[in-house]
């Protein structure tokens, strides 16, 4: 029984084999019978790196996402396609002397299920570790994914497709730094293959040789173009970052400072240093310029000084420092790097005298209601009164109808408070009347009387008399016609009741 199945079992699968190379000889021989594989779906994959700043062994990654798209509606035997595999390895290649290495020798991305209907898509990513290789050069690489070998799955079969997809593709550039070398200067720039280390300081370039211990070999002293900032750096200086390595850059630019502290004030611009986490032993000086116009009142130039940022403390901290006011210059030693700036003292201003008390006082919110008025009717005037200021004290308020006085208030208030005066008035001729009231103005108007038009003279009609009308003729014919029928009527009916009573009694 068992060899039966397994004779069953080769023959499915040499039936499989065949059916497989009958359709994918008739594919490649004859492409008006059918398409290619390229035509009928689409396999891509993409590269990122996850960081280009690569320092001796470093370990790095490389995400490799794979990507299958359906063109068409598979049909056999790609209907049958159960995934793609997708084998590749990663190198790079130095920018410089073109050295070639690899970073990753074998990674595999497989994409399953594969789609086998129109416009359908199947993604999978894979994520793979980058090493450079002991003994690699210091330098900027080219980063390359290179396609090993791709296929597709059809009924447990593997079919090549390494054809239809890119040889390589470009994952980015990288900059690696051997063990042990590390470079120096200002502003930010890539670590150099040679120990001449060019720097800038805001335009104005200067070099110096540096060791891989991170010390300076060489004093550097560089100010900027508007001769506003100083650093040196003296010879045998230790500079590091913040994880002890050699300092592979340094940077400085114009920093929004914080506010400077109580009773204090920022003098110019203020500087931030990096990287964060920098030091340098022993210290390094800092020059800084300033102009004395900039100098607010109440600051005296001799008590000018230089303060670095704590961020953690969120406060400043003064250094100790020398202020050479004929060269306007102010020269302090740093350990490390962050923001500085020039802080001067605000002297403390007299004390002002005592204040006097004093009653101010304003109007506003005039109010006419209404502003339109027949003769004789009742005018409501009101204004709001403010007193201001500090004492308490009475304010006469003063009504002028058409430019003259009418009426006067007066309204006593506590300093601070107020309220609303109120005058009525009415006028007896009619038109437009003025107000004011101490600037504030306004109107009203007075209309004219209605003049009723007189009603013409009634003509009275006298009252109908009442003619009597005519008696009218009696129609006798018509009347002994009536009587005549009531008689008939009542003789009938006594007839019947008198028969009635006869047979009742029988």
């Amino acid at each position: 029984m068992r060899r039966k199945l397994f004779w069953v079992g080769m023959v499915w699968r040499l039936l499989v084999a065949l059916i497989l190379a009958l359709c994918l000889v008739s594919i490649g021989s004859s492409p008006v019978a059918a398409l290619s594989a390229e035509d009928l779906f689409n396999i891509t994959y993409e590269i990122s790196l996850s960081k280009t700043e690569i320092n001796g062994s470093e370990v790095f990654n490389a995400t490799i996402q794979g990507e299958a798209r359906c063109k068409e509606d598979l049909e056999f035997p790609y209907s049958w396609v159960s995934e793609a595999r997708i084998t590749g390895r990663v190198t790079a290649t130095h920018q410089a002397s073109g050295a070639k290495l690899t970073l990753n020798s074998s990674y595999i991305v497989t994409i399953a299920p594969f789609p086998t209907k129109k416009d359908e898509i199947t993604q999978s990513s894979v994520v793979v570790s980058l090493q450079f290789p002991e003994e690699s050069q210091s330098g900027t690489y080219t980063v390359v994914g290179e396609l090993v070998e791709a296929k597709v799955t059809v009924l447990g079969i593997a079919i090549p497709v390494t054809e239809y997809l890119p040889s390589s593709q470009t994952m980015g550039s990288v900059t690696y730094t051997a063990p042990g070398v590390g470079v120096g200067g200002f502003g930010p720039s890539p670590p150099p293959t040679t120990e001449e280390v060019k720097t800038n300081l805001f335009g104005t370039e200067v070099s110096s040789p540096i060791s891989p211990s991170g010390e300076i070999l060489e004093t550097i002293e560089a100010t900027s173009e508007d001769g506003m900032l100083t650093l040196t750096v003296h010879e045998g200086t230790i500079a590091l970052d913040k994880d002890d390595n050699p300092l592979i850059s340094l940077e400085a630019e114009v920093d929004t400072s914080p506010p400077p502290p109580k009773d204090t004030s920022i003098i110019g611009l203020a500087y931030n240093f990096g990287p964060d986490g920098a030091t340098f032993d022993p210290p390094i000086t800092l020059t800084r310029s300033y102009d004395p116009n900039d100098i607010p009142e109440g600051v005296a130039e001799e008590d000018l000084g230089l303060a670095w940022y704590d961020e953690a403390g969120d406060k400043w901290i003064e250094l100790d420092c020398v202020v050479d006011t004929e060269n306007n210059t102010i020269t302090a030693s740093i350990e490390h790097f962050t923001t500085f700036a020039i802080i001067g003292v605000v002297t403390a201003a007299p004390e002002s005298e005592p204040e006097v008390p004093v009653a101010v006082f304003r109007i506003s919110e005039l109010d006419i209601s209404p502003n339109e008025v027949d003769i004789g009717q009742m005018i409501t005037i009101s204004v709001l009164v403010i007193n201001s200021g500090n004492l308490e004290d009475t304010y006469q308020v003063t009504l002028e109808i058409d430019n003259k006085v009418v009426k006067a208030q007066e309204v006593t208030l506590a300093g601070g408070a107020s309220g609303t005066v109120t005058f009525k008035i009415s006028e007896d001729v009619a038109g437009i009347y003025s107000v004011n009231i101490d600037g504030l103005s306004g109107s009203f108007v007075v209309k004219p009387a209605a003049i009723s038009e007189p009603k013409p003279a009634s003509t009275l009609t006298p009252p109908a008399t009442h003619t009597p009308l005519p008696a009218k003729p009696i129609n006798w014919p018509v009347a002994y016609g009536v009587v005549a029928a009531l008689v008939a009527m009542g003789s009938l009916l006594f007839f019947l009741a008198r028969r009635s009573h006869t047979k009742s009694s029988s």
